[in-house]
């Protein structure tokens, strides 16, 4: 390892030890957070990592912000991130108002032969060639400079809708990468393959019918036949061959562009195909499997729309996992992405991404499943309401050197600094499980205080525990134990059963309801056995809450 990946590597265990308690996770351990720059920006709408632009041999970031505030819309933009550090390394503006530049985002590899992987940005309503053709524009990540640009064809377009990377399909040394173009001006949208090197059309797919947004969204779907030849999945999410609006998923063969196959949504509304990504060979069977998102999917008829995401088999088009929202409106499958092995346990795993509509509170959550068995691993959720914590979900490469997968995820109506300036927040993958359940009982002025855990649940190593958004000034108890359970305490609900006599006080700091956070570490013990589940909940002094109390979401651990 070079003297300066190794400076990079100290560099973010540093940080992590910093960051971990200012921003919080559930279930894993934050490398950085960096904001959007503004009012309105909604940094953080498109995500792409694991390759490295700066040299440093840690794979960066790349995020949008099409600045689309509900009073003006600006030009958009686009950031390089540091996976090191998080820090802006370039920033790309758009060339007028309204371009929606940054709607769409890539990290595809090398395009100009230099060493280093440069970055594509979609802006599908720029109107270089008429209004809202779109554009992909290319730029070195070494200088920033501008390699070229491709024009959406037609008005109305909508060309750089959707973005993925594809590796080097025509090997020719560049990689090359994959656009959409949705065709919001009444087509059926269409998708290309592209030559990574000048931009060059390789291969077309068109949608069937006008109104499809076809190419909505695009991924490489691997080499599902086995010939050699990386092939392609194309979403249309408004697709209407199994029933209105069903949506579709469809493959095609990257030596002979012939349609491989075609996965349709269940019912009519679904919105099948709103996003797909390449999930990984989840099952080890030799071939990459197919992540799709419904994120209006009614789960067999229910009134509002829980959605859904699989995971379907690249050998066989066979369902191996299914994922469906908690809650009536949670719009599960807002966003997906494979996530690479997060867990070390040798199986590619998965992210998904939905609303989280529990005490409608629509902070956002990300899940990531393990593709081995699609159970939970990991619950993180958005820091405030409305944040849409997870809108964008990406897959970053082994950001700490650890050999274990990171991952990054937007939340684009938050406001650290501003209204809707959004952020993007990187998280390090970990051995065992952390998984959120339960409803938080509120306290003082509203708030509903919840339980946070990060770090790595081994046996010898050391978990915290932080409680935030409680009554500032009083205390929170922890309380532990060996299984869930849903029992009323208190005039709340403890999740908590078979109690161990372990108990935690945390002070809480500030000195108003909504306030009150505080944390502390813990080591687990070295003798805990593999497989080992412990489950927590926190209980606040609140003379407001239930009984005088307040309680939080509860959290179960799970050694790997």
């Amino acid at each position: 390892m070079s003297t300066t990946r190794s400076a990079r590597r100290r560099a973010v265990l540093g940080m992590v030890v910093g960051l971990a308690l200012a921003a919080p996770a559930l279930g894993q351990t934050v490398a950085w957070t960096a904001d959007g720059a503004g009012t309105g920006d909604v940094f953080g709408v498109s995500l792409a990592g694991g390759a490295d632009a700066s040299g440093d041999g840690v794979p960066d970031c790349v995020a949008g912000a099409p600045e689309q505030h509900p009073a003006f819309a600006g030009k958009g933009y686009a950031r390089l991130l540091s996976g090191a550090d998080g820090s802006v390394l370039f920033t790309w503006i758009g060339d007028a108002l309204d371009d929606d530049f940054g709607r769409s985002v890539c990290l595809p590899g090398d395009l100009d032969g230099d060493g280093r992987a440069d970055v594509l940005v979609g802006a599908p309503k720029n109107d270089a060639n008429g209004t809202d053709a779109g554009l992909v524009r290319a730029f070195s990540g070494a200088s920033g400079a501008v390699l070229y640009q491709v024009l959406g064809a037609a008005p109305g377009d909508a060309f750089g809708y959707s973005l993925a990377a594809i590796g080097d399909v025509n090997a020719d040394g560049h990689s090359d990468f994959m656009v959409g173009a949705v065709q919001s001006g009444g087509g059926a949208g269409y998708a290309h393959v592209r030559s990574g090197q000048n931009g060059a059309l390789l291969r077309a797919f068109n949608g069937i019918a006008a109104g499809d947004r076809f190419g909505v969204s695009v991924s490489s779907a691997g080499d599902i036949d086995l010939d050699g030849s990386i092939d392609f999945a194309v979403g249309a999410e408004l697709e209407d061959t199994a029933g209105l609006n069903a949506g579709s998923a469809r493959i095609f063969s990257g030596a002979t562009g012939l349609l491989l196959r075609a996965l349709l949504g269940a019912t009519e509304f679904d919105e099948f195909g709103h996003r797909v990504d390449a999930a990984g060979d989840v099952n080890l069977d030799g071939t990459v499997d197919l992540l799709v998102g419904a994120w209006r999917d009614d789960d067999g008829g229910m009134a509002l729309t829980p959605g859904s995401a699989t995971v379907w088999s690249g050998a066989n088009g066979s369902q191996l996992h299914r994922f469906v929202g908690i809650t009536g409106d949670d719009l599960m499958g807002t966003s997906v992405a494979g996530a690479g092995d997060v867990n070390g346990d040798g199986w590619p795993d998965v992210l998904v991404a939905a609303r989280h509509d529990t005490n409608d509170e629509h902070t956002g959550v990300v899940y990531l499943y393990s593709g081995r068995d699609g159970a939970a691993l990991m619950t993180l959720f958005g820091d405030e309401v409305e944040d849409s914590f997870g809108l964008a979900i990406a897959r970053a490469g082994d950001l700490d050197g650890d050999g274990l997968a990171d991952f990054a995820a937007g939340a684009t109506e938050a406001g650290h600094g501003a209204p809707r300036e959004g952020y993007v927040r990187a998280f390090l993958g970990g051995r065992g499980s952390i998984v959120s359940y339960g409803v938080a009982c509120e306290g003082s002025g509203g708030f509903l205080p919840k339980l946070y855990l990060s770090g790595s649940p081994e046996a010898g190593k050391r978990i915290t525990v932080e409680v935030s958004r409680a009554l500032g000034g009083s205390t929170a108890l922890v309380r532990f134990a060996r299984k869930r359970d849903s029992v009323p305490f208190q005039g709340c609900t403890l999740y908590l059963g078979n109690l161990l006599g372990s108990t935690m006080l945390i002070p809480l700091s500030g000195s108003a309801p909504g306030e009150g956070t505080g944390s502390k570490s813990r080591q687990l013990p070295i003798t805990m056995s593999p497989g080992s589940r412990i489950t927590l909940q926190a209980f606040i002094s609140d003379p407001a809450g239930a009984q005088g109390s307040s309680a939080t979401n509860a959290i179960e651990f799970r050694l790997p």
